[in-house]
């Protein structure tokens, strides 16, 4: 007979690193709510896009485009533009006397974590939030050093962009800086009936810079001071004949106006 010795537990122990998993209770307090998250890979192919091409893409809704560079409104289920709230870091940024966000003037490349929240469970972001709400934000982290990234793009009507993503961090500050620019000259041939010949579209052109600076300074393991300040300038110029066709009509109707 033999006999060995057999150990089934050494000293030897495996270090995991700690997981944090953080969320808002109001995300699991209605029965039935619906939440569409769009993943990183879809958000970097629309990077040098604007939010109206990638929620037109990506998810079921139908956008109102007036044209490149003009306005863009959603329409979620029937509800319109006023009935759906944008959200950046839970902060309404509708414009408070149209109530209502252009989307065209809001670039993909200022955020990091886009979602959708379908239906009646939007109502708890505001009263006028009973279509959706779009989430829009960005997750600075902690320990990350120093990192720069740099987005170009261009096409052959004259559409130029630049973006940078530019940040730092270490275990009590994080800073982040996202800007974008977007110039299009927005020329191109159509057939024109009227005149019955192809003509060159001009004086479309639009401009669009923004800024998107963010600041986090962790106080302690429980509690983080947040900034950020979203700045934006936008140029848009309107095709000379849509021009002529408006002095038209307002000149027609302008006595009429001018009797009440």
């Amino acid at each position: 007979m033999f006999c060995f010795e057999i150990k089934a537990q050494t000293n030897y122990t495996i270090a995991l690193h700690k997981i944090e998993i953080r969320t808002s209770k109001l995300n699991y307090c209605i029965t039935g709510r619906k939440f569409q998250n769009i993943d990183s890979t879809t958000l970097d192919l629309f990077k040098n896009q604007t939010l109206a091409d990638l929620l037109a893409s990506t998810i079921p809704i139908f956008i109102k485009n007036y044209g490149e560079g003009a306005l863009s409104t959603t329409s979620f289920r029937g509800g319109n533009a006023s009935q759906t709230v944008i959200l950046w870091n839970g902060i309404n940024i509708q414009n408070s006397m149209l109530g209502q966000v252009d989307l065209s003037n809001i670039s993909n490349n200022l955020f990091s974590d886009v979602s959708i929240e379908y239906g009646g469970s939007s109502a708890l972001r505001g009263s006028g939030a009973i279509g959706d709400a779009i989430h829009l934000g960005n997750n600075l982290g902690f320990n990350k050093a120093t990192y720069t990234k740099l987005n170009v793009m261009g096409s052959d009507v004259g559409l130029k962009s630049i973006g940078s993503d530019i940040g730092f961090s270490n275990s009590k500050f994080s800073f982040c800086l996202k800007a974008f620019d977007v110039k299009n000259e927005n020329e191109f041939s159509y057939f024109d009936k009227s005149d019955a010949k192809i003509v060159r579209q001009k004086n479309a052109d639009y401009e669009q810079i923004t800024a998107l600076p963010e600041f986090k300074y962790k106080i302690n393991s429980h509690q983080t001071l947040s900034a950020g300040a979203c700045l934006l300038k936008g140029v848009r110029n309107f095709p000379s004949q849509n021009k002529l066709l408006i002095l038209q009509m307002s000149t027609s109707t302008q006595r009429k106006i001018n009797l009440f």
